[in-house]
């Protein structure tokens, strides 16, 4: 631990010095360096809340994902002398705490929730909120607020936001993430690995034992491993190494555990919670840069994602998606795909050996250095013309793409691409190549490729495509170079 925190501590005095603190709109407190706070005193129903709080600052119902957030916005009301509990910005739709979502899409309270276990005697001026054993609880309303005085202060209650009118806290992100921009694509940082406690103990091994194997090919970028195991009753903590043998040591210790998961299909993952959660570590890592390897067996609940993706893009964060074609839960197969399409990351679905293979062979973890990325929406049969590609160096490139936006591959049939150099008299082979998708290779949804292209060159690209129906779908195309010191700006990002 010494010499990680030795190390992490180097990494941020250099990082430092370009980074200014973050800031808040006029009126608004920063809350735990996260983000920016108000309160409104002035009495709402759940709805006209949500509707204030959108249309001044185009944000949301204060969220909490940790005790000290809590403590933190009780301090805030506190300082106002107010006693009227507030509303949170939090929705149930069972009694399971799992089943309730923060609406500024940040994850379910799964991780972190503060519901009280009895109603307790509160102030006689609104009578119309009920009393009831439990909390979350339906019989009361689906909709959640805090107790900020009294025995209780703290504890988090239903309530029908409909007939209930009760304070609020408005939240909106910082301007300014510390230190983000910092970095280069070249930059030391992190790979996290993140695995569904859904899945087979034995298949999380088996890939991270891949991984274990190729250790050195990852260490070239990374100085700090992480990984967490996620989809879990009791949320566990990210483990942090800069020894990568040490990782082996904690997946083997956190293997899934079915006593320890979600009981019911209808929990959503909690990985954007986990996705959060790593931005916000603090020092415990470098984050600008970093890359997730993330093996799900649940889709999340969540649809609306612009401000996880506007996170991501803000700390230059890769994502890297194995999704399983038969979920163990969860509502939104589209999710993590749409998130991976925004942030020049990528998605494939698979099962048994494509799934372990999609996991593993992915050129990006080895030589994460990205060069080109683009998403081709396509329908039924055409073809397209692709951005230009400038090649920028003789080593070994990777091209990634999807062939399908979605599991299993049942609309497929057949792809290729054309490119040739731009402003050459060569011919033949060596001016026009095609790279020919007419098969699939057995990583489920998404196709690799290594090859060696001329350096320095541009080349014009095209697209030809055919699929069994005419549904819209967005696949994904991305170009790695194993050479660092060629890329040191990053790639602009396609919506």
């Amino acid at each position: 631990m010494f010499l990680l925190g030795l190390l992490l501590l180097n990494l941020f005095e250099n990082l430092s010095a370009a980074g200014t603190g973050p800031t808040c709109p006029d009126g608004f407190t920063l809350l735990n360096d996260s983000k920016c706070v108000k309160l409104y005193e002035t009495a709402m129903t759940y709805a006209k809340a949500v509707k204030t709080c959108r249309s001044i600052i185009k944000g949301d119902i204060v969220s909490v994902h940790k005790n000290t957030d809590n403590q933190a916005l009780l301090n805030l009301i506190n300082s106002h002398h107010s006693v009227r509990p507030i509303w949170l910005g939090l929705t149930c739709v069972t009694s399971n705490p799992n089943s309730c979502s923060w609406d500024d899409n940040s994850g379910a309270a799964s991780y972190y929730n503060n519901f009280a276990k009895c109603k307790p005697i509160f102030y006689k001026s609104n009578p119309r909120i009920p009393r009831f054993p439990a909390n979350p609880n339906l019989s009361a309303g689906k909709n959640v607020y805090m107790l900020v005085s009294g025995s209780s202060t703290g504890k988090w209650i239903s309530a029908d936001g409909n007939l209930v009118s009760l304070s609020f806290v408005c939240e909106t992100p910082s301007s300014l993430v510390p230190d983000d921009e910092s970095c280069s694509p070249a930059s030391p940082t992190t790979f996290l690995f993140a695995y569904s406690n859904d899945l087979n103990p034995t298949d999380v091994l088996e890939v991270w034992s891949h991984f274990d194997q190729h250790r050195e090919e990852i260490s070239n970028k990374s100085v700090v491993f992480a990984n967490v195991r996620f989809d879990l009753r009791k949320a566990e903590d990210i483990f942090y190494h800069t020894n990568f043998s040490d990782v082996m040591d904690s997946v083997e210790a956190h293997l899934p555990d079915s006593d320890l998961g979600f009981t019911d299909v209808g929990t959503g993952s909690d990985i954007i919670s986990v996705i959060q959660k790593f931005m916000n570590g603090g020092q415990k890592a470098p984050i600008c840069g970093s890359a997730m390897l993330i093996l799900l067996k649940r889709y999340p609940n969540e649809q609306n994602i612009d401000d996880i993706v506007a996170k991501l893009r803000k700390h230059h964060i890769y994502i890297y998606v194995v999704a399983h074609e038969e979920p163990s839960g969860g509502l939104y197969s589209q999710t993590m795909y749409n998130i991976a399409t925004r942030t020049n990351g990528y998605c494939s679905f698979g099962i048994g050996e494509n799934f372990y293979n999609a996991a593993t062979n992915g050129g990006a973890y080895y030589s994460h250095y990205l060069f080109y990325s683009t998403n081709i929406p396509v329908s039924g049969n055409g073809t397209v013309p692709l951005p230009l590609m400038t090649v920028p160096d003789l080593k070994t490139d990777y091209l990634i793409m999807t062939i399908q936006d979605h599991g299993p591959l049942t609309s497929f049939i057949r792809q290729e691409i054309d490119w040739n150099a731009v402003g050459t008299d060569l011919s033949g082979g060596e001016a026009e190549n095609i790279w020919n998708f007419g098969w699939v290779d057995g990583n489920g949804t998404f196709y690799e490729l290594s090859w060696q292209p001329r350096a320095n060159y541009v080349y014009n690209m095209t697209y030809t495509y055919a699929f069994t129906d005419r549904s819209s779908q967005v696949l994904q195309f991305r170009a790695f170079t194993e050479d660092e010191n060629v890329i040191n700006t990053w790639i602009p990002y396609d919506n």
